[in-house]
């Protein structure tokens, strides 16, 4: 089951569970969501443009690179889904 964190989206939440991943819902500072990104061994992270770059150079700091990153509302929960499985 593809496994996603979505940051302050509660619609795409919605979709993405209707879409058949499993959903963590969630938001914080991008080394915190890097980090639970990590732990809860997610697929993809759902986020706000404005997040894109700071939680993409924690994932590297993390070295966890292999996360999809989908920007909300340029990435709908079906094809984020389909490119993750």
């Amino acid at each position: 089951m593809t496994r996603v964190l979505v940051v302050g989206d509660v619609a795409m939440a919605r979709a993405l569970r209707d879409a058949g991943a499993e959903v963590v819902f969630v938001d914080g500072a991008a080394d915190h969501l890097a980090a639970m990104a990590v732990q809860e061994d997610v697929d993809a992270i759902a986020l706000p443009r404005a997040r894109h770059d700071a939680v993409a150079a924690a994932l590297a700091a993390a070295d966890a690179t292999e996360i999809v990153l989908a920007v909300l509302g340029e990435t709908t929960a079906e094809e984020l889904v389909q490119h993750v499985r």
